[in-house]
């Protein structure tokens, strides 16, 4: 929603050129908890010149979020605050301004080449017929970044040989109290006259993992079809004692440090006919941990999309999804001279169909409705094997030991019923309202109630 074409034309100096948008939103929710009314401005900002065919232009873009109410709900003591700033990116760009760099960018800045890296810094870009390069460093933005030791470098190459599109890149971040070093290697190119596109990467994390992309993805015109293939596997090796017990605050270092082998695969289709278009996917994921268990989830869905459906401009929506999982873990113990691990083992599925209308008016009103229908079971089995020491036992009277103290069985559906309706209006002046409205109603077993939750949203833009 904040992306906005800007260009500036070559040639003599020019005076500046602005483009943007401001946008103002009312968010009011509603649960049978709590309530909360917010009032937040977004604003981007675009305006560059052209001196002697150089071009300069500054970007801005932020948000300012205020509490309209009492500020007891949860997400007000998330913020602590009852207004809450954020610059997004605030930099100055230039281009063609040196021989040796095409491009120098300065401030506040994502490099979504690699990781999509946030940062206050520089970086430094230029291309030729075979080759892209760019390099960058600063320091990180994030909320673990909280000291101004902490710094990022990095940097890409982009080799093009023969339509094959070649980038390398590095990273050094040791924002956290840990490094994220990475490097990595990657392809992408066009196949069959750009019907298709195939890609891939490999990337060393950390000296301590690796991961690995790989995709295609195209529109067969023989059959009027989309399809789509895509692989990931990060592969995690656990590091010393003395940098784990380094790098305990770190919630990236503990999501590589809990899963040794994740695997992914996604296959999509999309058949397109003349009135209608038929399409479906699979997801399956694994995450195989030596210690703590194992996980493997499956989705499936089928959507039907009916264009011109009773009416001209009125387009019908159908969907059906089934997601299964099963997991184990196992959580090893020694407390006060007991000693043991606990079990856990479970499954659950999600079974969701849902129905939307979508009607466009005119070119510039447009109205959609619609209603999902959730049911989601889920079971496990707690099964605690603790065995006592002599001590344990003759300090608690225990006479013998007790390799299944408790088992406990837990489970039960949560049923959710979801109706919203979404209106979008255009004006002749530049401004557009969107307004959102959806209501939630679920209960858990079906016999502990129904719990609502309501939410609104209004939101106010002009382009510029």
């Amino acid at each position: 929603m904040f992306s906005h074409a800007f260009a500036l034309e070559s040639g003599a100096s020019s005076g500046p050129d602005w483009s943007g948008s401001i946008i103002y939103a009312f968010d009011y929710d509603e649960n049978e908890r709590e309530d909360d009314f917010d009032f937040s401005t977004y604003l981007r900002t675009r305006t560059g010149v052209t001196l002697r065919e150089r071009k300069v232009s500054l970007v801005f873009n932020g948000r300012l979020r205020t509490d309209l109410d009492s500020g007891s709900s949860d997400r007000d003591r998330a913020f602590e605050a009852r207004t809450d700033k954020r610059i997004f990116q605030a930099y100055l760009d230039t281009k063609d301004w040196w021989p040796w760099a095409s491009g120098i960018r300065i401030g506040r800045q994502w490099v979504h080449e690699i990781e999509s890296i946030h940062m206050d810094g520089i970086r430094f870009s230029t291309k030729s017929d075979k080759a892209n390069f760019m390099v960058f460093g600063g320091r990180p933005v994030s909320e673990f970044s909280a000291v101004s030791s902490h710094h990022v470098y990095g940097g890409q190459m982009r080799l093009l040989v023969g339509g094959l599109d070649i980038p390398l890149h590095f990273l050094l971040n040791d924002e956290d109290r840990y490094v994220n070093d990475q490097a990595g290697i990657g392809f992408s190119r066009g196949l069959w006259n750009r019907q298709a596109h195939a890609y891939g990467d490999y990337t060393l994390l950390n000296g301590r993992g690796r991961e690995l992309r790989a995709g295609i993805s195209s529109f067969v015109s023989a059959f009027n079809m989309d399809v789509s293939a895509r692989y990931y596997q990060r592969l995690t090796e656990s590091g010393s004692d003395e940098t784990a017990d380094d790098r305990i605050f770190s919630e990236y270092f503990r999501i590589l440090n809990t899963s040794r082998r994740l695997r992914q695969l996604d296959l999509t289709l999309t058949k397109y006919f003349s009135r209608f278009a038929v399409g479906g996917g699979l997801n399956v994921t694994a995450v195989d941990r030596d210690d703590s268990g194992n996980r493997k989830a499956t989705h499936r869905y089928v959507n039907l999309h009916v264009f011109d459906f009773l009416a001209n401009d009125l387009s019908l929506l159908l969907q059906a999804n089934i997601a299964r999982q099963q997991f184990d873990s196992q959580y090893a113990y020694n407390i006060q001279g007991s000693a043991g691990a606990t079990d856990t083992r479970g499954r659950d599925e999600t079974f969701s169909v849902s129905g939307q209308l979508d009607y466009r008016a005119d070119r510039d009103t447009r109205v959609s409705a619609g209603v999902s229908w959730s049911d989601y079971d889920f079971s496990s089995s707690v099964n605690p094997n603790v065995i006592f020491t002599q001590e344990a036992m003759e300090a608690h009277g225990v006479l013998t030991n007790v390799p299944h103290l408790l088992t406990q069985d837990l489970g039960g559906d949560f049923i959710v019923k979801t109706y919203f309706l979404r209106l979008r209006k255009r004006f002749a002046s530049g401004w557009e309202a969107q307004l959102r409205m959806s209501y939630d109603r679920g209960g858990l077993s079906r016999n502990i109630g129904n719990r609502g939750y309501k939410r609104v949203l209004l939101r106010l833009t002009r382009r510029f």
